[in-house]
This record gives structure tokens, sequence and C-alpha cells, in this order.
């Protein structure tokens, strides 16, 4: 259930809010958490009401509001779960099957403006921050790293009201190949239940983090085909520039319906994009990426969220090096 996260020497003063009636709030390092003695009220708030989840970011944020929603299914399975959002991502929640997709009611600007990860509106439904606390620690259109050494997402677990457990990982109850792929790839001889890698070689604009994870060209880009080729490895190739990759046997549209059922298929993934590596992880196709330093390393994914996939680092990352660790792969099969 709700994780106060509050110790004995922390809940000496108590807060309350008029847009959380009822709960005793106390401070832990600078984030607001539940006191103890309010979980019990809070959990019969959110027992059979209608719970939204606010999650205005980029694929990365969308993906870890899933997290949330997941655990809300499992805490609280009577309540009726909405999400509001970028519109663009729609498609995503749709194929996670949990919540109906809302009008705008908070909206952006409103919902960074609570205090809290969690408050309710005048007829008692309960709305979720995901992104509470997140805009302010690291700044939306971030440049750098963060400064606790916490990667993004597991700083928007930690800021919740709910700590990891894998039970909560995003599952896609709705997931199917979009028509318009499905023909491509059987045009382009692509059985995608063979083994798979998926390249998502240039910047997409459906993240908010500008670290670069990739910076091949396209000739090198090419020896790395050639070499999965002669391992009967194949290669698609997502992107909206097309043109630069004519030469190559798969290339599809890089759209948020091709991507996330592609993430679900393959078994390696490199991108230039963070939030395509991390939602990768979770959902079990091993990345492998340029090595970065503290909150964007891949290894902090693996101390957050305990091994969940292999994956594969390396500063100044060449295609020897992703074929190497692409046929260990292979291999375990």
């Amino acid at each position: 259930m709700i994780d106060s996260k509050i110790k004995k020497s922390d809940i000496d003063g108590a807060m309350y809010f008029p847009f959380c009636p009822g709960i005793a709030w106390s401070i832990q390092n600078g984030i607001c958490r539940v006191r103890k003695g309010s979980i019990s009220l809070l959990n019969n708030k959110l027992q059979n009401n209608d719970i939204t989840i606010l999650a205005y970011g980029g694929l990365l944020e969308t993906f870890a509001s899933l997290y949330i929603m997941e655990s809300i299914n499992i805490n609280f399975p009577s309540s009726k779960l909405f999400w509001e959002g970028n519109s663009y991502y729609n498609k995503i929640i749709e194929a996670n099957g949990l919540a109906n997709i809302s009008m705008e009611v908070i909206g952006i600007n409103s919902s960074y403006q609570y205090p809290l990860p969690l408050f309710f509106d005048k007829e008692g439904k309960a709305y979720i921050n995901a992104l509470y606390n997140y805009a302010a620690n690291r700044g939306l259109g971030l440049k750098g790293n963060l400064k606790t050494g916490i990667s993004p997402f597991a700083k928007i677990i930690y800021n919740s009201l709910y700590r990891f457990n894998s039970r909560f990982l995003p599952k896609f109850r709705d997931l199917h190949c979009p028509d318009t792929l499905s023909k491509l790839l059987a045009l382009q001889k692509i059985n995608i239940n063979k083994f798979t890698v998926l390249l998502i070689p240039d910047k997409t604009g459906l993240s908010i983090h500008d670290n670069e994870y990739f910076k091949w060209d396209v000739t090198k880009i090419k020896s790395f085909y050639a070499a999965l080729k002669q391992d009967d490895i194949q290669l698609i190739i997502a992107t909206n520039e097309p043109g630069k990759y004519y030469s190559f046997p798969s290339v599809v549209p890089l759209n948020i319906e091709n991507i996330i059922y592609l993430l679900n298929k393959s078994n390696a993934i490199l991108s230039r994009d963070y939030d395509y590596l991390v939602v990768s992880y979770m959902m079990g196709a091993p990345p492998i990426a340029e090595k970065k330093k503290k909150a964007y390393a891949l290894y902090r994914h693996a101390d957050s969220f305990r091994g969940l996939c292999r994956f594969y680092e390396k500063k100044n990352l060449q295609p020897i090096n992703a074929i190497n660790f692409i046929r260990k792969l292979k291999n375990e099969v």
C-alpha cells in the first residue's frame, strides 16, 4: 500500500493542505511524505475512487507513470484509473490497458504547482502527480547530470507514494503490431520472431533529456549491419529520416505505436535518445550505449532496479563492441 518513508525523527511536525483534507504530511529530505498515522485514511480515500495520473513529460516520464498505474491497480483494484499527459503518448496508455485517457483537466502548469504527490478536487476525486518534485530537481529541458546520481526513472519513483517493486513494472495488455508496420516488415522480409536488433540512430524529439548515446555515422552502421547479417541477426532501423538509410533493407517510420511494439519484440536496442534505452531495459530488451556519468549511466538503472536484464555501455562505443555483446545475447537464447 502507500509507503510513508518517514523516519521517527522526521515526524515532529505535521502539515495539512486544503486540497488533501484530513491527511497529515511531513517533510523528509525536501519531499512531502504521508505520515504513518494517515496512511489508513488515505487508503480509504483512494479505494473505490476515480484516480487520475498526471504525467506531462517525455517518453520516459510517460512510461514511469505506467509504473504508478500498475501499483494503484494492484493496491486499489476497485478504483477507476484515468491518465492525463502529453496526448502524443495516448497510444502507450491504450496499450497498457489500465486507464482511460482524460481530457486536460489540470494541465501541465497547474500540475507542477501542487507541493504534494497527491491531491483531491472538490468532488473528492484523486490526482497523483507522477512528476512531483521532478521538474524542480532537474528542470524540464535538462542539461547535465542529476546532482543526486539517482537515475531519472528512480527519481520519479522515489518521489512518488510507492517504493520500487518488480510487480509494478508496466505491462501491455493490448499491444499488437500496427497494420502498416506488419505490412512493411512483411515486404522487407523481416520475421519479428527471429533475433532482432532495433536501432534508433537519430534524435527524435520525444525525450526531454539531451544526452546522446549513439554517435556512429552511416559507414559504421553499414559495418555493424554486415556483421549482424553474417550471424543471421536482423537489424531494424526506426527513423524519421529514411533517406539517410536507403541502402539498408529494413527501415521503418518512428512513431509511438511502432516503437512500443518493436521494443517489446527486439532482443537488443541502440538509440541516440536516452528514453528508449531505459524503456527497453524495463521491457527486458538489453540496451547498448555510449557510457555516461552519474545519473545517466545505464548501470544506475541496474542499481535502482535490481538487474532486470542485461545491458552494455562503453565509452567511445564501436560496432565491434556492440557485435560481441549481441553475439553473447544470441548464444544465450
